[in-house]
């Protein structure tokens, strides 16, 4: 698991009152064809079997993440949505650490995600931290985890 700075977004339509930002991924600046929501994309891991995308929509007010876990041809296996109406957020201390990324999005909350060799159950509603969204599904290619800073 690595960094890496050979995929880039060019945005296909901006965002919209009604529809969200639209971009290609491009590898190595050709075009792979895969058309994903987001217009920013804040890093890039290269896994083994594909790739783990951070993604926002450069809404500084009410700014989601995207995190999107996709296989070496760019098909999205899974996806979590991670912010709340009228939060603002910023991705921050993105580091790589043993078999996870630990990132800040959102105060000063430590997120761990792990990406799965295989894909495991996932019980909606009960699995993923709070303020995080996934589609509607039973299986999940990584795993989150938000360990919130303690006041005091």
């Amino acid at each position: 698991m690595n960094f890496t700075d050979a995929i880039t977004l060019k945005i296909i339509h901006d965002d919209t009152e009604f529809t969200p930002a639209k971009s290609e991924i491009l590898f190595n600046c050709a075009p792979t064809g895969r058309i994903i929501e987001g217009k920013v994309l804040e890093k890039a891991v290269a896994l083994e079997t594909g790739f783990l995308l951070f993604i926002t929509d450069d809404i500084p007010e009410e700014e989601f993440l995207t995190l999107l876990l996709c296989d070496k041809n760019f098909t999205v296996l899974d996806k979590a949505t991670l912010g709340a109406t009228m939060s603002t957020g910023d991705l921050r201390e993105v580091e790589l650490n043993g078999d996870e990324v630990h990132f800040r999005f959102i105060g000063d909350t430590l997120w761990r995600l792990r990406p799965l060799g295989q894909p495991s159950l996932r019980l909606p509603l009960i699995t993923d931290p709070r303020g995080v969204s996934r589609p509607l599904g039973l299986r999940q290619y990584f795993t989150l985890q938000a360990d919130p800073k303690r006041g005091g």
